[in-house]
């Protein structure tokens, strides 16, 4: 597993397309989930993961696809934002396109985790961070979206680049397990 983890070790919450919507714009399960994570399980670190061939982004490039599905369709509004973020961007390869929704995807859904008050807090008072990953299903590699240098980059070099993992290190992301589990003494962490 990319985090050796054990049960109880995270949270997680999987909707399809892995969005958070805009708080207060509708309150329901995602947000009652996220406030829940971050104010009572006081998890440390919130990961937005999308992945690789993502139905939900790929139907949100292609609307026609959505036709007979008005609730998901509906649902995908809260990534409307990314059709103009890729508006200026044209990859011809629709694969490329699709790749890079999924990334540019994960890092709007940041935003909008942002919008909740009880994470404004938690990264305000420093008590939690946050993160856009995307898992390539191919080949089993994490890229996590690394703000201060304003990329992608492999899990594995972010992690040793931060001191959680070695050059030796052959599992991927190493000891990157410890961004959801430092500071915890027996507290579930979290991962959304």
């Amino acid at each position: 597993m990319v985090l050796q983890s054990q049960p109880g070790d995270l949270f997680v919450l999987r909707n399809a397309g892995n969005l958070v919507p805009v708080y207060p714009e509708m309150v329901g399960g995602t947000a009652a989930s996220v406030e829940f994570a971050v104010e009572v399980l006081r998890v440390r670190d919130l990961i937005v993961c999308g992945h690789s061939h993502c139905g939900a982004i790929r139907a949100l490039l292609d609307p026609e696809q959505l036709s007979h599905l008005p609730a998901l369709r509906q649902w995908l509004d809260y990534a409307a934002p990314l059709r103009g973020r890729l508006a200026a961007i044209h990859p011809v390869n629709p694969e490329e396109r699709l790749d890079l929704a999924v990334k540019e995807n994960a890092r709007l859904q940041l935003s909008h985790l942002d919008s909740h008050p009880s994470v404004r807090a938690a990264v305000a008072e420093g008590r939690l961070r946050l993160h856009a990953w995307v898992y390539y299903f191919e080949h089993g590699e994490v890229l996590t979206w690394d703000a201060d240098q304003a990329e992608w980059r492999t899990l594995r070099d972010w992690a040793r680049d931060n001191g959680l993992a070695d050059d030796a290190d052959d599992e991927g992301a190493g000891r990157a397990e410890k961004v959801v589990r430092q500071g915890h003494q027996g507290k579930p962490d979290g991962a959304s």
